[in-house]
């Protein structure tokens, strides 16, 4: 005869079994760790841009105004290229914003869409800048690109031949003084890129202390304004050309339109900045 032999386990050994268990299901799967957000490395900064002729808005065709020669005038058309955007630090350091192309007009023309006098600065990296400048006219390598579309279309009726390039600034308008005795034209044409280079960079400090804010989540804006009559006499006595409308009622490129385009900018030299141009920054708002 064969004995099985029955071990009994000590009653402790269950109870252990049993509140290891319960502790198991107690506690549950454990829950995955929440992810975490990366802080927003780039911003936007949106541009408004307002047209006056010194102290009053611009309204074009119906409302006259005076020059600074005394002279009246009404305004039909006023169209300008911004472009080359740089954004710079308290360090001194700058950001140039890409493909920074933009084409201001007072009533809209050709295939863009909108008013033509707000645009947005994107891919700008967070920070604080203290200063911006910016390009009137469009720079030399994209004068010569070939046909190009958006703001540098030349469907925008700003752009002239493959050789002569684009139109950087465009005001007409009329005035009874004006040279031109038929229809009493006046018509400033700015452009051409090599002898002379009326391209200007302007850099219009931001009012008292002011930074730009760039941070993500956030659109902050900056005010902008542009005065017509410094088409018509400098901010500086030393470039200042005072433009009379009998004798200066055309400036299409050259010489003269360099005397204009110093007029409006402060400066006489492509590579140096004006600071007390014709665009004037009013306002930033941080939103």
């Amino acid at each position: 005869m064969k004995y099985v032999k029955i071990t009994v386990l000590p009653l402790a050994f269950f109870g252990m079994v049993l509140l290891n268990g319960c502790s198991k299901d107690k506690d549950g799967p454990v829950a995955p760790a929440t992810p975490v957000t990366p802080a927003a490395t780039m911003g936007t900064l949106t541009v408004d841009v307002e047209n006056v002729v010194g102290a009053d808005p611009l309204v074009l065709d119906t409302r006259t105004y005076t020059s600074p020669a005394g002279e009246p005038f009404t305004v039909e058309k006023f169209n300008f290229y911004l472009s080359n955007f740089k954004l710079r630090r308290a360090d001194g350091s700058e950001y140039t914003v890409p493909e920074s192309y933009f084409l201001i007009r007072e009533r809209p023309t050709g295939p863009l869409p909108g008013d033509g006098k707000h645009f947005v600065l994107d891919s700008i990296p967070v920070g604080d800048y203290t200063g911006l400048s910016f390009l009137i006219g469009v720079d030399e390598a994209r004068n010569t690109a070939g046909a190009q579309t958006g703001a540098l279309s030349p469907d925008n009726y700003m752009f002239w031949t493959w050789s002569q390039g684009y139109i950087f600034l465009q005001l007409e308008g009329r005035s009874p003084a004006s040279g031109e005795t038929t229809d009493h034209l006046i018509a400033y044409h700015i452009g051409d890129f090599r002898r002379p280079n009326n391209l200007r960079v302007v850099a219009p400090p931001l009012p008292g202390g002011a930074v730009i804010p760039i941070k993500g989540g956030h659109a902050p804006v900056l005010n902008l304004r542009a005065d017509l009559l410094r088409l018509f006499v400098g901010g500086k006595p030393e470039l200042s050309y005072p433009v009379l409308f009998g004798p200066d009622w055309v400036a299409v490129g050259g010489s003269e339109a360099g005397r204009v385009a110093n007029n409006y900018s402060g400066s006489a030299d492509r590579n140096v900045p004006g600071t007390n141009s014709m665009f004037t920054v009013t306002a930033v708002r941080a939103n």
